[in-house]
């Protein structure tokens, strides 16, 4: 199967000046490039996502917007799915987060961080009742409401083989993380996450880095550094 890899890029300081002064009415969002994955078509997809980008507070909790690598799927609901992720290089160390999409809004459309009163977190539910979007590119920028945005968080995974882990990850601190399911399966650069939709419905993901190797940080802190990804889901035999 021939993969296609996705390289998502930060938005622009213009368009942050957008989100900023959106009306208090509803929440802006993002757009994101995301793939389906069926059972009958795609179940494999390369993307190439940033070292940080699943959970970073030092990045304002921005990168899973920014920076991941995003899919979705029709499921069943009670019966058991599978997402792995396997990095290009060992030092990545990949994370899964799962949603289930009940909203109106179109499934290519995030939460951009900093709206609410609420950051986003790989455990929780993003809902919001009203969300739009500005396409900051167009002369004059348009704006467009989407209706609702309904993301119910379901699971998630994140590979701790080979961790170099700092104390600042400890629970109560500032990078706590103590709420991600960290895997040990001895192979460092994967993880999979196996989780049993609640219901039937539409269910997007998001896969990111976090904690990279030392030999994966770039010399000036404020680079960004992506590797590849293969993400493979595994759909049940009913």
């Amino acid at each position: 199967m021939k993969l296609k890899k996705i390289a998502l890029t930060g938005c622009t300081a213009a368009l942050m000046a957008v989100l900023a002064s959106s009306a208090d009415a509803a929440t802006a969002v993002l757009k994101h490039e995301i793939v389906k994955f069926e059972k009958s078509g795609t179940t494999e997809n390369k993307y190439s996502a940033e070292i940080y980008s699943f959970y970073n507070p030092g990045m304002g909790f921005s990168g899973w917007v920014h920076f991941s690598g995003w899919g979705y799927m029709k499921l069943t609901g009670g019966l058991p799915v599978t997402i792995t992720a396997k990095a290009a290089d060992a030092g990545f160390h990949p994370g899964i987060a799962v949603w289930r999409n009940a909203g109106s809004a179109p499934i290519e459309y995030v939460k951009s961080t900093g709206q609410g009163t609420m950051p986003y977190l790989p455990w929780g539910d993003i809902v919001e009742k009203s969300v739009e979007y500005t396409d900051s590119q167009a002369t004059p920028p348009t704006t467009k409401k989407l209706g609702s945005l309904k993301m119910y968080f379901v699971a998630n995974a994140v590979d701790r083989d080979g961790w170099e882990e700092p104390a600042s990850y400890e629970a109560g601190s500032y990078y706590d993380n103590s709420l991600l399911s960290r895997v040990l399966d001895g192979e460092a650069g994967t993880v999979s996450l196996t989780f049993t939709p609640p219901k039937t419905g539409i269910y997007k993901f998001a896969v990111g880095g976090l904690n990279p190797a030392a030999a994966l940080k770039p010399t000036n802190p404020t680079d960004s550094v992506f590797k590849d990804v293969t993400v493979t889901v595994a759909f049940p035999s009913k």
